[in-house]
């Protein structure tokens, strides 16, 4: 592997006719692919764009925005995708947090000029034009990259600096750990404003493999599942039960070209990963972080019924050590060089020997697999006993109908803090009784949660922001359907 190099100019010389991205019935080759890079590179060439500009993006996904991304890496730019969803308080601060330059969109046209800086639509951005005078330089991406917007225990997002060479070797080390090759299919069913999107495209296209992008009908996961020839698909827990409850309902199993379910982003409770199993799902569950470009742990196989606690084992060019207090460091070519902050890059907090922390609290087991207990800091303590909302969160997911479940902690004056948990069940009616009555099969009495609430007509968010929503939430206990006996 040629580390500076653009996978998809070495994949357009190695698999020239084999298909790069596909959308329904669109088919886009790597050669095509590779074109399509160059005519856009030599559009924001001649829309003023220059190396080392800092780009935002705000769209939602399509073969645009992928071009896009790996022209602005090719000519030495930063791409800062932007989750559309975000209100303009929140673009405007991370307009000015990250130090963005240019924005490009393809909603907001208007709207964001009052930010004071230059906005280009997206589809003004050609992708078709080729003219004799090719931009030279179009095989090395080694001084491009990404940054990442993530959002800490505050909330409030930063910028994760990830260089082309952390997403090429996060790529590499996952592709030899599930054997991607040419001629797979991955499904992307993540954004790439999230770290775990954006790996899809360089996983793919490093290995020569295909990205598929949903046909834009409305399909379900399942249907574009079923009506395709996906090999590979990534999925956070809702989208996994979005998954296992489409194919019980239709009293079916996945289809044998379905050769991985890569699971992760969150935590993935053991009960759906057995309803997962029981539908010939082929899990494999995966522990990452934006830091370390995504993935660095994953099962080697898919997941069995005896291993359904691990996150796997450490993948090529990372490296794991369990710390004091069971905290989890990491280290390796797939680790940021730092953060964006207030237009400013702040190197990464590490010890002397380069060691990140995690906040990640977890073990390391007799076959070599890491076992996780939760975050750090979302841990707390309750009349000096220590929880960790994952555990109340996993043992409430073992419960019939309970298919989403959030714990959090309020302040209480006799313990200090006590868990209120927050539930879906889609709509269906659950007690109160019943829920207490299964968690005190497993759980001690002092992590029994004191309140119930109905999560189900609660706006979803991102998962460490809506922790801190549903806390405000519980500590005003006002306007929320509380779940009685």
């Amino acid at each position: 592997m040629i580390i500076n190099e653009c996978p998809v100019k070495s994949s357009s010389i190695k698999f020239p006719d084999d298909i790069a991205l596909t959308k329904g019935e669109l088919q886009i080759s790597y050669k095509e692919f590779n074109n399509k890079i160059d005519a856009a590179v030599l559009s924001l060439k001649g829309k003023g764009f220059k190396p080392g500009m800092k780009v935002g993006i705000i769209s939602e996904n399509s073969i645009h925005y992928i071009v896009l991304i790996f022209a602005l890496l090719r000519m030495e730019s930063l791409a800062v995708p932007i989750n559309f969803r975000f209100r303009y308080p929140e673009i405007e601060e991370i307009i000015s947090g990250i130090g963005i330059d240019l924005m490009i969109s393809s909603m907001f046209t208007i709207e964001l000029g009052l930010f004071g800086i230059k906005n280009i639509d997206l589809k003004d951005i050609d992708t078709d034009k080729i003219s004799g005078n090719r931009y030279k330089e179009t095989g090395t991406i080694e001084k491009g990259g990404t940054i990442i917007l993530t959002s800490g225990s505050t909330g409030v997002p930063k910028g994760v600096l990830i260089q082309a060479e952390n997403h090429l070797f996060s790529a590499a080390g996952s592709n030899l750990n599930i054997n991607l090759k040419a001629g797979d299919k991955w499904f992307l069913t993540l954004p790439l404003y999230h770290v775990g999107g954006m790996a899809i495209l360089f996983r793919a296209f490093l290995a020569g493999a295909a990205v598929s992008l949903p046909d834009g009908k409305g399909k379900s996961i399942c249907e574009e599942i079923e009506d395709g020839d996906i090999t590979h698909v990534s999925m956070v827990s809702t989208q996994l039960v979005e998954y296992v409850s489409c194919l019980e309902s239709m009293n079916k199993t996945a289809p044998p070209i379905l050769k991985v379910v890569l699971a992760g982003g969150s935590y993935i409770p053991e009960s759906l990963i057995l309803r997962a199993l029981s539908r010939n799902i082929p899990v494999y569950k995966t522990y990452g972080l934006t830091e370390m470009s995504s993935q660095v742990t994953t099962t080697d196989k898919r997941v069995r019924g005896n291993c359904l606690a691990t996150s796997g084992s450490i993948l090529k060019y990372r490296e794991l050590l369990i710390g004091a207090g069971s905290e989890i460091f990491v280290r390796g070519k797939t680790l940021s060089p730092g953060y964006i902050s207030g237009g400013k890059f702040i190197p990464m907090k590490t010890d002397e020997d380069g060691w990140f922390n995690t906040g990640d609290i977890g073990n390391i087991g007799e076959s070599g697999d890491l076992f996780l207990s939760g975050r750090k800091d979302n841990m707390f303590v309750s009349g000096g006993e220590n929880i960790f909302p994952e555990e109340i969160e996993s043992e409430l997911l073992k419960i019939e109908n309970i298919v989403e479940a959030v714990i959090v902690s309020v302040e209480d004056e006799k313990y200090g803090n006590r868990p209120v948990a927050f539930i879906s069940t889609g709509g269906k009616k659950i007690s109160r009784n019943e829920i207490v009555k299964s968690l005190r099969i497993n759980l001690p009495g002092f992590k029994v949660p004191d309140r119930l609430y109905y999560l189900d007509s609660i706006k979803p968010g991102q998962v460490k922001r809506r922790r801190l929503f549903l806390k405000e939430l519980a500590k005003l206990g006002k306007g929320l359907n509380q779940i009685s006996d």
